[in-house]
């Protein structure tokens, strides 16, 4: 029975460490970005390369946490990139934290690419409910404004 013991202690201890070696080479020390629920009507817009290359586009937003209390991420994925006029498109967040009247923006570009703003912004909302417009600055006088909301912690 000692030797079983033994044995056992000596198992859990080899799978501690395995179990530890693999968690710092994930990084799961590291908090993770984790969504967050939003509220949203999406901003829709017709967007254009040119008189004849055009298309209708509609863009969703997510937010996830950040690794900083108060701060979160916003994108704007969207499986439309190959479409005319998407990939030139940008979509924009103007935010107020009705909690503390806080207020801010960020721009994000939903397809990627160079010379173009980043796929993600990270944006200082600070804690509390904030609600805010979703535009398409890049679709000009074609396009409808959406609305969203949601809460951070």
């Amino acid at each position: 029975m000692a030797v079983v013991k033994h044995q056992g202690r000596a198992f859990a201890a080899a799978a501690a460490v395995a179990a530890a070696t693999v968690a710092g080479a994930l990084g799961a020390g590291q908090a993770q970005a984790a969504p967050i629920g939003v509220q949203q009507l999406p901003a829709t817009a017709i967007v254009a390369n040119g008189p004849a290359d055009w298309s209708v586009f509609t863009a969703f937003i997510q937010i996830h946490t950040s690794d900083k209390r108060g701060w979160v991420v916003l994108t704007a994925p969207s499986g439309d990139c190959g479409r005319y006029g998407v990939a030139n498109a940008l979509v924009r967040l103007d935010y107020t934290n009705l909690t503390t009247g806080a207020r801010g923006s960020g721009t994000v570009n939903p397809c990627g690419g160079h010379a173009m703003p980043p796929t993600s912004a990270r944006l200082h909302t600070g804690s509390g409910q904030i609600v805010g417009s979703i535009t398409i600055p890049t679709a000009g006088a074609w396009a409808i404004p959406g609305g969203a909301s949601f809460s951070v912690g």
